[in-house]
C-alpha cells in the first residue's frame, strides 16, 4: 500500500512537471520589437528651411525644402524617391542628387514624399500608380505657388530621382501641363511642366510589351495598375492600354518636351535577360530613340558609353539651370480644356432635350478619357449631340487627341460611320432649337478608315455657314482636306489654328492640310469668335486631350 502511494505521488509529480514547464514557458517575457528606425538624411545634407510641409491631406503627401541664398529667384531641383511607389522616403535625397553642391551653385531644393500604391488601392484610386504621379504634380505646382514666398524662378525646375521616382519624374517632363487656370484653387492654377529631368535606373515605359521585347527578363511594373504577376499584366495589356498610354513616360513623349538626362549602372543590351532588368540602361536606350525621333534632348550615360558630358546627374541639373536655353514651351501658356478627371468646365446639348440633359449619358469620363458612347441606346434615330466648353473663344490654337472604338449604333447614318467634329466659332447652345441638329459652326471634320479605302481627316463642313477659299465663297457643306487616313482605333493628334474672322488652319504633324478664310453665317454675317464643342453622331470615339493656347493680340 505505501509502495502503491509512493508510486502514485511520484507519478502525479512527473505528470505535473511538464505543465509547470509549460507554464514558465508561456509566462517568458517576449522580446521587444525592434522600433523601425526614424528616417534620416546623409550627415552632409543640412537641415532643411522647412521641413515636412503639407502639399496635400494625406500623412505621404509633405515635402523639405532647402533655399538657396540668392537675392534673386533661383531654380529648383525637384526631388522624387525611389522605392517601386511601394517604400522609400524623402531621406533618400543624397542617392539621387547631391544637395550640397545644389545649393552651393545657387539652386534650391525640394524633396518629396508621396502616397505609396498600396495606399492608393486602400482609397480605391484607379490604377494605383496615379495616386504617387500626381501627388508629383500637386508637389510641384504647390511649391510653385510658394514662389514668391521661396524665392524660386518657377520656370527653371528641374526633376531628379532613381528607379519609380525616376520614372515620375520623366512623366512629369513628358506630360502634357495639368495646370487648370480655371480653377478656384491657386495650387491647381499652376503649371507641371519641367525645364529638364536628370535621373538614375529609370524605367522609361509602363508598356508591358515593350519591356518584354527590350528585356525579356521583365518582371516589373504589374503593381503600378494593380496587377501583381508580370504575366497577368502582360495578359491584360490590351484592357489597361488606356492607362498605359496616360502614365507611361514613353507614351506621352512629344516634340515640345524638356531635354532629359538617364544614368545607369550597366551598358545595354537589347533583347538579353538582364541581371536587374528593372534597372537595366535598355530602357534609357529605348527612350534616347524615341526622343530623337521627337525631336527632344536625351542624354544617355552608362559605363563605357562615349561622349559623356556630364558624369553625374547633379552635374547635368547644374549646367541645365543655371543656362541660358530658353524653354520650348513657356509654363501656363496652354490651357488644359479638359483635365482628364470630369466633365468640369462642359455641358451636353443632346437633340430633344434640353441643355444640360444627357439622361443616357452619351457623353462621360472613364480612365481619363472623354468617352462618346451609345451603351444605353436602342438606336440612333438622328439623336445629334455636342458637348460645349463653357468659355467661347475667338484666335487661338486648339489640340485634341482623338480615336475612333467599336461598331456604329444601330440607326446612324451611314456617313456617320467613324465620323465626328470639332465644332468651333459655333453658336451659344441655349439659343439652339430643342429639336435642332447641329449649331451653326464651323465644323473641323474627324474621320477614321475602314481598313481599306482612303479617307481623309481634319475635313471642312459647315452647318449654317460659308466661308472664302481661294477668293471665293464655297457654298459646299463639306470639302475635305489633303491628309493621309487613319485606319483602326490609333490615336490621332490634330490642331486648328483659328485666327478670329480672318480665317482657319487645319494642321497635322505641323503640316497644314486645309485652309480658308472668312468664316460667316449663311448671311453673310463674319464670325469672328464663339463656342468650341465635341461632336457626337453615331459612331464610338474618345478624346483624351483637348488644349487651347490664346494667341496675343
Amino acid at each position: 500500500m505505501k509502495r502503491f502511494l509512493l508510486c502514485s505521488v511520484v507519478g502525479l509529480l512527473a505528470a505535473a512537471l511538464p505543465v509547470v514547464a509549460q507554464d514558465k514557458k508561456k509566462a517568458a517575457p517576449k522580446a521587444p520589437k525592434r522600433a523601425k528606425k526614424a528616417d534620416k538624411y546623409d550627415a552632409v545634407v543640412p537641415e532643411p528651411t522647412y521641413a515636412n510641409v503639407a502639399y496635400g491631406d494625406h500623412p505621404r503627401q509633405v515635402m523639405d525644402f532647402w533655399r538657396a541664398e540668392s537675392e534673386s529667384p533661383t531654380p529648383l531641383a525637384f526631388v522624387i524617391h525611389g522605392g517601386g511607389w511601394m517604400g522609400g522616403s524623402k531621406e533618400r535625397l543624397q542617392r539621387f542628387a547631391d544637395a550640397p553642391a545644389l545649393l552651393k551653385a545657387g539652386i534650391s531644393v525640394a524633396a518629396i514624399n508621396y502616397r505609396y500604391v498600396s495606399q492608393a488601392v486602400e482609397q480605391g484610386v484607379e490604377p494605383p500608380v496615379k495616386a504617387p504621379l500626381r501627388d508629383a504634380a500637386r508637389a510641384l505646382q504647390f511649391i510653385r505657388s510658394k514662389a514668391a514666398e521661396w524665392n524660386i524662378d518657377k520656370a527653371r525646375v528641374g526633376a531628379a530621382g532613381g528607379s519609380a521616382g525616376a520614372c515620375s519624374s520623366l512623366w512629369l517632363a513628358f506630360h502634357d501641363d495639368l495646370a487648370d487656370p480655371g480653377s478656384d484653387d491657386p495650387v491647381a492654377r499652376e503649371s507641371t511642366r519641367l525645364w529638364c529631368a536628370a535621373v538614375k535606373g529609370a524605367q522609361t515605359t509602363l508598356d508591358p510589351a515593350q519591356m518584354k521585347e527590350w528585356t525579356p527578363n521583365s518582371r516589373y511594373g504589374g503593381h503600378a495598375f494593380g496587377l501583381r504577376k508580370f504575366s497577368d499584366f502582360l495578359a491584360g495589356r490590351e484592357k489597361i492600354l488606356p492607362w498605359i498610354e496616360e502614365y507611361s513616360p514613353y507614351a506621352n513623349v512629344t516634340k515640345d518636351d524638356p531635354p532629359v538626362y538617364l544614368i545607369y549602372s550597366a551598358p545595354p543590351a537589347l533583347g538579353k535577360p538582364q541581371r536587374d532588368p528593372t534597372h537595366t540602361s535598355n530602357f534609357g536606350l529605348k527612350l534616347k530613340e524615341h526622343c530623337e525621333a521627337n525631336g527632344v534632348d536625351c542624354q544617355l550615360v552608362y559605363p563605357q558609353a562615349k561622349g559623356v558630358k556630364h558624369k553625374t546627374s547633379t552635374d547635368y541639373l547644374i549646367a541645365m539651370l543655371k543656362s541660358d536655353r530658353q524653354p520650348k514651351r513657356t509654363a501656363n501658356n496652354w490651357l488644359q480644356l479638359f483635365n482628364g478627371k470630369d466633365l468640369s468646365g462642359w455641358t451636353p446639348k443632346i437633340r430633344h432635350q434640353e441643355f444640360g440633359e444627357d439622361p443616357r449619358e452619351t457623353f462621360r469620363v472613364e480612365n481619363g478619357v472623354i468617352k462618346v458612347g451609345y451603351e444605353n441606346y436602342d438606336e440612333f434615330d438622328e439623336t445629334f449631340g455636342h458637348l460645349f466648353y463653357k468659355t467661347p473663344f475667338s484666335r487661338y490654337r486648339l489640340r485634341v487627341e482623338y480615336r475612333f472604338v467599336g461598331d456604329q449604333l444601330e440607326g446612324g447614318p451611314g456617313w456617320a460611320f467613324r465620323n465626328s467634329g470639332l465644332m468651333l466659332h459655333g453658336q451659344d447652345p441655349e439659343t439652339m432649337a430643342k429639336d435642332q441638329d447641329f449649331p451653326d459652326s464651323i465644323e473641323v471634320q474627324l474621320l477614321g478608315g475602314n481598313g481599306v479605302d482612303a479617307r481623309t481627316t481634319l475635313n471642312l463642313c459647315t452647318p449654317g455657314t460659308d466661308v472664302m477659299m481661294n477668293g471665293k465663297l464655297l457654298k459646299r457643306h463639306c470639302i475635305n482636306s489633303k491628309s493621309k487616313t487613319y485606319h483602326g482605333d490609333q490615336w490621332v493628334t490634330v490642331e486648328a489654328l483659328v485666327d478670329g474672322s480672318k480665317g482657319l488652319k487645319h494642321l497635322i504633324d505641323g503640316e497644314v492640310v486645309l485652309e480658308y478664310q472668312e468664316p460667316q453665317l449663311d448671311d453673310g454675317t463674319l464670325l469672328a469668335g464663339g463656342t468650341i464643342s465635341l461632336q457626337s453622331e453615331s459612331h464610338p470615339c474618345e478624346f483624351r486631350k483637348v488644349e487651347l493656347l490664346p494667341l496675343e493680340d
